[in-house]
């Protein structure tokens, strides 16, 4: 797939996310196949690894100002803490190393197109996924009041978690 579509685009970043850890990512101890739950942390899961994805930040861009276009030609910029969560030390490095080789695959993550460029995230109209800091972007918050990290729900899991944030960019 091309990316030459033009509006944001019909798949959600989370979801991306959610495809490329679960259709590419190796299990971390060669048993477990890699799930990301659709909530937070699950306390009755908690004796297995676990990956939860929370939207954290995103901007949006204008690329071109003067086209007489009635759309708007614009670049999206998503931030996404994935969490890593492990009963074990160990479990929680193996569940690093894994998540950083699948990140470090720029066949998956910034899928090219030898004659036409950019091929898609899975397939999708999002560009690319890379490790980056949330810091560099505002304008758009996204918060969930319910649960996420430091609330009181999460409390219930015990065990050690990593949080990475990871950028997801499209052209709109």
């Amino acid at each position: 797939m091309v990316i030459s579509n033009a509006g944001v685009p019909a798949t959600d970043a989370w979801q991306v996310l959610k495809d490329l850890i679960v259709n590419n990512m190796a299990s971390p101890d060669g048993v477990w196949s890699p799930v990301v739950n659709d909530g937070w942390l699950e306390f009755k899961r908690q004796k297995q690894f676990q990956i939860v994805l929370s939207p954290i930040i995103g901007s949006s861009e204008h690329i071109q100002l003067d086209n007489p276009s009635v759309t708007s030609a614009q670049r999206t910029t998503l931030y996404v803490m994935v969490t890593l969560f492990s009963p074990t030390r160990t479990g929680r490095w193996q569940m690093w190393e894994k998540f950083k080789e699948l990140l470090n695959n720029q066949t998956l993550c910034a899928p090219t197109d030898a004659s036409t460029g950019m091929a898609g995230v899975e397939s999708t109209a999002w560009h690319f996924v890379k490790l980056e800091r949330s810091e560099q972007s505002v304008d758009i918050r996204f918060l969930d009041d319910v649960c996420g990290p430091g609330k009181p729900e999460a409390g219930n899991c015990e065990g050690y978690r990593a949080e990475v944030s990871v950028m997801v960019r499209c052209n709109e």
